[in-house]
């Protein structure tokens, strides 16, 4: 096999993968509350990244540290949270639509915010 189809394989699991969350979460919600669906999202993902976490945290200045968690918490955490929040109202299409379109408003925002070039 070629680089580029093992490459264009890899990037078809994720967006499978990505993509196949929203209807989890929204499957998810028949049993559990949206918080603890979220919850258990946070946590799988923090057992399964901590080593990483643990070795990549040290590795970072401590003056930098709190910026650090806060962006993960701005990027990560919260969302988690609000998604499954939100898909007690919409559907799982709708989020992941929406989520997809998290590079598009960065761009819009840093342009009407911070005067970013694109």
């Amino acid at each position: 096999m070629t680089a580029k189809l093992i490459n264009g394989s890899i990037f078809l699991l994720l967006c499978l993968i990505w993509g196949s969350s929203f209807m989890l979460m929204k499957d998810g919600m028949n049993a559990l509350t949206p918080y603890q669906v979220a919850s258990l999202r946070i946590l799988s993902a923090g057992l399964v990244l901590f080593p990483f976490a643990l070795k990549a945290y040290r590795s970072i200045a401590p003056q930098q540290r709190a910026k650090v968690v806060l962006s993960g918490l701005l990027g990560s955490f919260f969302p988690a949270y609000l998604f499954c929040v939100a898909e007690t109202r919409i559907d799982a299409a709708l989020a992941g639509i929406l989520n997809a379109l998290t590079p598009l408003f960065v761009i819009l925002v840093g342009k009407a915010f911070f005067q970013l070039t694109v």
